[in-house]
């Protein structure tokens, strides 16, 4: 009987040191678990070297791109030499028809005309080309290679009641300018001030007014993504207006200031590879 007793106790020993070695081994598992986890996680930082970032459903998604700044005028840059034009196209008014006159740019295209709106870039046939008169976009259509355009269009909707019709016309003189060349760079330039003497004696070709349409071309350099340039601020005095001395009829510039303009330009672009870089 004692030693049956015996037995009994010796296996009850047996069996409380396996329990005991099982329950030192699934601690140990767990312990080295959790180091691992800790170890592969990093929950501070949930951006991944591929350039992912993880979403609160645990979903990994491409962090976006930062996109080129359109809400910007144009800034100052590094100089470019005339040769940066040759493949550029200057649509416009009579302002412009002066700039390719009188500022000394020989190589560069213009499809500009006294009078010329941007609703009348589609219908008025006012351009030389090849020997017959076409409209300005029939004129682009048939000269798509251009990598560069600048527009300048709005003194002559100054007076228009309803400013909507400009913003319209405008943007769709940009669409169809990219819908011919894709990849061209876009300027819209702002309208140029006017003299102190000519804003007070005109009712729609003011300063004022310039400032409006100057707002509105801003907001549409924006929605289309285009580049606003302010060459009214590269021409006109502290007070924003055109000192006397740049024109003799308060609008329209003289060599002088059609050089200054030119000079402008050469030092505010932007090249195709920054705007994609930024994007």
């Amino acid at each position: 009987m004692r030693s049956r007793r015996n037995a009994n106790r010796k296996a009850l020993n047996q069996r409380n040191r396996l329990i005991f070695l099982a329950v030192i081994i699934a601690a140990a598992i767990l312990i080295i678990f959790g180091i691992w986890n800790l170890l592969s996680t990093d929950d501070s930082d949930p951006e991944d070297k591929s350039g992912s970032v993880t979403t609160e459903e645990g979903k990994s998604e491409k962090k976006p791109e930062p996109e080129y700044d359109y809400s910007k005028a144009v800034a100052e840059s590094a100089q470019v030499g005339d040769d940066y034009f040759s493949d550029a196209i200057f649509v416009g008014d009579s302002r412009t028809e002066g700039f390719l006159l009188y500022s000394g740019l020989s190589n560069a295209v213009g499809y500009a005309h006294k009078g010329l709106r941007a609703d009348t870039c589609f219908t008025d046939a006012v351009i030389h080309l090849n020997g017959s008169k076409v409209t300005v976009m029939d004129a682009l259509r048939a000269n798509p290679n251009f990598s560069k355009v600048y527009i300048m269009l709005g003194t002559n909707e100054l007076g228009w009641v309803y400013p909507e019709k400009f913003v319209e016309g405008y943007t769709k003189v940009i669409d169809e300018i990219r819908g011919i060349n894709p990849g061209a760079l876009i300027y819209a330039e702002s309208l140029i001030p006017v003299t102190s003497a000519k804003s007070a004696s005109n009712e729609t070709v003011n300063n004022e007014r310039i400032r409006m349409y100057n707002e509105m071309i801003r907001q549409i350099a924006i929605d289309k993504k285009v580049l606003y340039l302010d060459v009214g601020a590269g021409l006109s005095d502290e007070n924003g207006i055109l000192p006397d001395e740049a024109s003799s009829d308060g609008v329209h510039l003289n060599k002088a200031y059609c050089e200054k303009w030119l000079a402008y330009l050469k030092t505010h672009t932007v090249t195709k590879e920054e705007i994609d870089g930024a994007e």
